[in-house]
C-alpha cells in the first residue's frame, strides 16, 4: 500500500508543478501581451535592452518566481529562467525562455509539452513561438510558429500544432544542452 501511496503523491506533485508552470508562464505572456502598448518609447531608442524589471515594477510577477535582486530574470517552478527583451533589429519584444531539459526524462518532455500546450492556449496573443537547440558551436536547429495574427496558409501556425507535433518538438530538445523557446510580438 505504501508503495502505491507513494506513486500516487510523486504523480500528484508532478500534476500540480505542472499546472503552476502553465498558470506562472500565463502570467508573463498575458503582461506582455497586456502591456505591449507601453514599448513605443523604447522603439524610438533603437537600442536593445532587457525589460523584465518593467513587469516586475509594475508587479506582474508573482514574488514566487523572483530571485535575489535579480530584475532580469524569473524562473518557473521547474526553474526554467524567462527574461524579456525589446530587440530593434525588428521591432518586437521577446520572451526567452530556457526549460533545463538537458536531461533525457519523462518529467522533462512533460515539462517541454506543458509549456508548449500553454503557448498554444495564447496563440491569440502572441505573433509567433521559435524552438531552438544547438550543440553549443553554431549548429542550432530552429523552428517558427505563427500565432493567430500572423498565421496564413502554408505557415506553421500554434494553433493548428497536434499532440504529435508537440510531442516531436519536445523529443528533439530533450537532452540538448542549448535548448531555449522565444515567443516574440511585434510591435
Amino acid at each position: 500500500l505504501s508503495v502505491g501511496a507513494i506513486a500516487g503523491y510523486g504523480k500528484a506533485m508532478m500534476k500540480y508543478k505542472l499546472n503552476k508552470q502553465a498558470e506562472q508562464l500565463n502570467t508573463i505572456v498575458n503582461a506582455v501581451a497586456r502591456n505591449i502598448h507601453s514599448f513605443n518609447d523604447i522603439r524610438k531608442k533603437g537600442v536593445y535592452m532587457t525589460i523584465t524589471s518593467f513587469f516586475i515594477k509594475l508587479g506582474e510577477i508573482p514574488a514566487e518566481m523572483l530571485r535575489n535582486g535579480d530584475v532580469d530574470s524569473v524562473y518557473d517552478i521547474f526553474n526554467t529562467q524567462y527574461y524579456v527583451s525589446f530587440e530593434p533589429r525588428n521591432d518586437w519584444i521577446i520572451l526567452y525562455m530556457y526549460p533545463p531539459l538537458a536531461t533525457k526524462s519523462e518529467q522533462n518532455l512533460n515539462i517541454c509539452r506543458n509549456m508548449i500546450t500553454t503557448i498554444k492556449e495564447n496563440a491569440d496573443n502572441i505573433s509567433y513561438l521559435q524552438t531552438l537547440h544547438g550543440d553549443g558551436s553554431d549548429n542550432w536547429e530552429m523552428v517558427s510558429y505563427w500565432g493567430d495574427k500572423y498565421c496564413n496558409d502554408g505557415a506553421f501556425c500554434i494553433r493548428k500544432m497536434t499532440l504529435d507535433d508537440i510531442y516531436d518538438m519536445c523529443t528533439k530538445h530533450i537532452g540538448k544542452e542549448h535548448t531555449h523557446m522565444k515567443i516574440g510580438w511585434y510591435l
